[in-house]
């Protein structure tokens, strides 16, 4: 080899060396495996800070469900929410008459995400499993979904609707839960929420607001006064006249239960036996056909359920038909 190019290559360095301590691909790797093991869960936690996907409505679900007790029925969605939308025929009704037209939960100024709802083989009691959905502050999930379970249960009696809310948390710190449910009634009458035009209606009169209750009211053309009347045990922290509030402090794994009881009557007198008595009472001694099955269906023109079996029907034909002539809306 010319020594002329050997020179070129053995001339005494005129910069900075190559520093002496350098790394194997092994030694690299090691180093790596250090560093993300002293910030893995800093790095885990921005990964699914950067890549996670806030829940901010619940999923739609147009199933309803249905309970039935003698002349009570009720029709509701699958987070047991009674709304005003679609045709109208989600309410609480009662011999003929919608005492309740509207019901729906919110946990932090939003309804919960469902997980499964079910009614029983015996058509006795609604059950639904819901959470929180992602509850956000300054542009981040403070709280994410899943940290609150809650499972609503209601069943009917007779006069009345009772529901019960557990709470659980299944979180890692103390929760503060507001949650509200809303509630109206119109009183409308089963032939009016089937379509008939009534000529006349009652007067819709004041709710009344007590510490822990709140009364609707109305009275019909026949000068029958009837009345939903909604009891809260515990009390809530306010009570307006279209809404309940409360609020709730969870510690990690504690629970909490609230109650509600919805009576339906026609005069002044009431006296609620509460969630707790209703549902330890034995109920094998309806009739056959009690707690059948209904459909929000048979509420609409062109069901089975015809008007003209509803009107010939002793019970709870009779019912409706009182009802409905007292307001004049039937002219059968």
């Amino acid at each position: 080899m010319p020594a002329t190019f050997l020179n070129t290559f053995q001339r005494r360095a005129h910069g900075a060396g190559l520093p002496t301590n350098l790394s194997t691909a092994g030694s690299r790797r090691i180093l790596i495996a250090r560093r993300f093991g002293r910030s893995s869960q800093l790095h885990e936690d921005s990964v699914i800070q950067q890549y996670y996907i806030a829940t901010k409505s619940s999923p739609a679900d147009d199933r309803a469900r249905g309970l039935k007790y003698g002349t009570l029925f009720s029709v509701f969605d699958h987070l047991g929410d009674i709304r005003t939308s679609g045709l109208g025929e989600q309410a609480l009704f009662f011999q003929g008459t919608r005492h309740l037209s509207e019901m729906v939960l919110r946990l932090w100024n939003a309804r919960p995400m469902p997980l499964s709802s079910t009614i029983e083989t015996n058509n006795f009691i609604f059950s639904a499993h819901l959470t929180n959905l992602d509850v956000s502050h300054l542009d981040g999930v403070v709280i994410p979904r899943g940290t609150l379970h809650l499972q609503r249960s209601k069943f009917l009696w007779p006069g009345g609707c009772y529901e019960e809310f557990a709470f659980a948390n299944y979180g890692l710190s103390p929760l503060f839960v507001p949650f509200a449910v809303t509630l109206d009634a119109d009183f409308a009458d089963i032939f009016e929420v089937r379509g008939m035009q009534q000529p006349r209606k009652g007067q819709r009169l004041e709710n009344q607001v007590k510490e822990d209750k709140l009364l609707l009211s109305y009275k019909g053309l026949d000068n029958t006064i009837r009345q939903t009347h909604i009891q809260c045990d515990p009390v809530p922290k306010s009570v307006s006249a279209g809404e309940l509030q409360f609020e709730l402090h969870l510690q990690p794994g504690q629970n909490a239960i609230f109650q509600l009881a919805i009576s339906c009557d026609s005069g002044a007198v009431h006296d609620s036996i509460g969630y707790r008595r209703a549902k330890c009472l034995p109920h094998t001694h309806l009739p056959k056909n009690a707690t059948k099955p209904i459909r929000s269906a048979d509420l609409l023109a062109g069901s089975p359920f015809k008007l003209s079996v509803l009107c010939r029907s002793p019970s709870p034909g009779k019912w409706w038909l009182r009802r409905a002539r007292g307001d004049g809306a039937c002219a059968v």
